[in-house]
């Protein structure tokens, strides 16, 4: 019966071997497919997970490999490729590779450092079902893991199989149980550091498996040591992240933003609230939470109305350069610019994306990156604004490279037209990774740019960010918040919804660039709700905090927040 199964799925899907347009989504023919698919991995033979620890590599690291495949929107593929092949190789997954070659040539776009792979395959979505490569202990040998697709396309599922093979990097599989894992790169992403992201998607498709299974398959196979798992998001259709949120650097999340109460704007933000109140950075601070506009189409209304679901967090990076979808819509010259103030020194490149967004994905989610093979692993914190308080700024990273790190370096200004101060880093603490160094004390009004340099052992060298010293991370030095001034920045200027049901916003009179404790109190003084967290700059000299009350039973309670040992309430109704 197996073979009987086996047999009638691959004669039905070698009739797509080149199909050219497939939604990113599930079609209804492929929702009846998808047993017999899943039944075809019991007759694969077992793999087991590395026996060595995996770390699974961040989008921003230094990349070797670009991959696409080339299956229809070949206008857009070709933008990527123009700007990918400056930063990298491209390895162009194909069935006939001189008409790539030619329509490439066309557009006046150079074939040097452009490689093909002449395959069948179903569709165009190669971030979904292409492999995850991270590192054996960190920075040493390369490796590639490969998930069940979540699609019953075959020609698919076996181009991550082609590519290790092209590139010997040795290849992992989750088919088989116990490590059986059914996923997609679209609703996955890293920080490089053992913290992973995913929608409730990855749950719901491993219905046999607990969250607990989940997470040491992810833990074995990619070294994902702490795995968030958000709620689906209402009107995005296949739950995917990489439509609405996009990790930055190790401590800053870009999120998509709609207008208040719009579409799928309040579960974004119950889910937001969600990490924040339940997880940190690899560092175990806050993360820094950014918005970028979710835009509205020209046709069709929000998605809630059954409109496309535009976004411009489907980025990606590749090195020093970063590929932004645009749709020829007013939003998209603030988006750009939104990225690159995040990004400064990047190369920001939007491309139209308009013709393939109806299909539900646009720029990450037909791209792939694979790690170099010679890592030179630095992870640095930004640092946030600082207050004019008289101390120095500490500034920590750590760097590794499989022959070891020779020496780190600190260089930074308040006058970028100026020559930058350097610094050698020390080791902070004997036998650590940890390098440390000060930045002398500014004077309030300044700000302060800064970048990090390493050398290893083997002379290979490499910043963070990525283009310095064409680019800085930066922090302002802001007046000191006395007491007085304090009080009038924390004061309250609303709660709303009130009365509220789930998410919540306290809303404060000034721009806070502190942790702020935030309790939730009863009518009978009992504390029901406690959270420390930097509130979200709103602009025009605001910021907000967020909270979930769709737990709380109905009636009164006083939200309290504290900073410095100064206090504010109000009422808010439950209802």
């Amino acid at each position: 019966m197996n073979k009987f199964f086996t047999t009638i799925f691959l004669i039905l899907f070698s009739l797509q071997a080149f199909t050219q347009i497939l939604p990113r989504w599930l079609t209804e023919e492929e929702k009846l497919l998808m047993p017999s698919y899943l039944k075809s991995f019991d007759l694969k033979k077992a793999s087991t997970s590395p026996n060595f620890e995996v770390r699974n590599i961040a989008e921003w690291e230094e990349a070797e490999y670009l991959v696409v495949t080339w299956a229809g929107y070949n206008s857009i593929l070709r933008e990527i490729v123009r700007y990918g092949r400056e930063e990298t190789k491209v390895i162009v997954v194909c069935s006939d590779s001189n008409s790539v070659k030619n329509y490439l040539q066309n557009g006046n776009v150079s074939l040097g450092n452009v490689s093909y792979l002449q395959e069948s395959f179903n569709s165009i979505w190669i971030r979904d079902y292409f492999g995850n490569t991270g590192y054996k202990n960190d920075v040493d040998s390369l490796v590639m893991v490969d998930w069940i697709y979540n699609r019953p396309r075959p020609g698919d599922d076996k181009i991550a199989h082609k590519v290790s093979n092209l590139l010997n990097i040795p290849l992992y599989e989750t088919a088989v149980n116990p490590n059986r894992l059914v996923h997609t790169g679209g609703n996955y992403m890293s920080d490089g550091l053992g913290l992973g992201f995913s929608s409730n998607l990855v749950l719901d498709e491993n219905p046999t498996k607990s969250k607990a299974d989940v997470d040491g398959i992810m833990n074995d196979y990619l070294g994902v040591s702490e795995y968030v798992n958000m709620t689906n998001l209402p009107y995005d259709d296949i739950h995917h992240i990489d439509m609405h949120m996009k990790l930055m650097n190790e401590n800053t999340l870009l999120v998509g933003e709609y207008p208040t109460g719009i579409s799928d704007g309040p579960q974004i933000e119950a889910n937001i609230n969600y990490v924040l109140s339940n997880y940190t950075a690899s560092n175990g601070e806050t993360f820094n939470i950014e918005r970028i506009e979710m835009p509205k189409g020209n046709t069709g209304g929000w998605p809630n109305q059954g409109g496309n679901y535009y976004t411009y967090a489907n980025m990606l990076f590749v090195n020093n350069t970063i590929l932004v979808p645009v749709y020829n819509l007013s939003t998209d010259a603030a988006a750009l610019e939104t990225i690159r103030g995040l990004m400064p020194g990047y190369r920001v490149v939007g491309i139209d994306c308009s013709s393939i967004i109806p299909q539900g994905g646009a720029i990450h989610c037909i791209t792939h990156t694979i790690g170099v093979k010679n890592p030179l692993l630095i992870n640095h914190y930004p640092i946030a604004n600082q207050e004019d308080n008289g101390n120095d700024y500490l500034v920590t990273a750590s760097a590794k490279h499989i022959s070891g790190i020779n020496q780190m370096n600190l260089y930074w200004t308040t006058d970028t037209t100026q020559p930058l101060n350097s610094t050698s880093m020390g080791i902070a603490l004997s036998g650590s990774l940890e390098y440390e160094a000060t930045i002398p004390n500014q004077p309030a009004g300044s700000t302060v740019y800064y970048y990090i340099e390493a050398e290893a052992q083997s002379g290979k060298t490499g910043t963070r960010p990525m283009p310095a010293p064409k680019g800085f991370y930066s922090f302002e030095v802001m007046p000191f918040a006395g007491v007085e001034q304090l009080e009038k920045d924390l004061s309250i200027s609303r709660v709303f919804p009130n009365p509220a049901k789930a998410i919540a916003a306290i809303e404060l009179n000034g721009e806070i660039n502190q942790p702020v404790n935030l309790k939730i109190f009863d009518s009978l003084g009992k504390l029901v709700y406690q959270k420390t967290e930097t509130p979200f700059g709103v602009g025009n000299s605001k910021s907000q905090l967020f909270f979930d009350v769709s737990n709380f039973g109905k009636g009164i309670y006083w939200v309290e927040i504290n900073a410095k040992g100064i206090s504010n309430s109000h009422k808010l109704v439950v209802e």
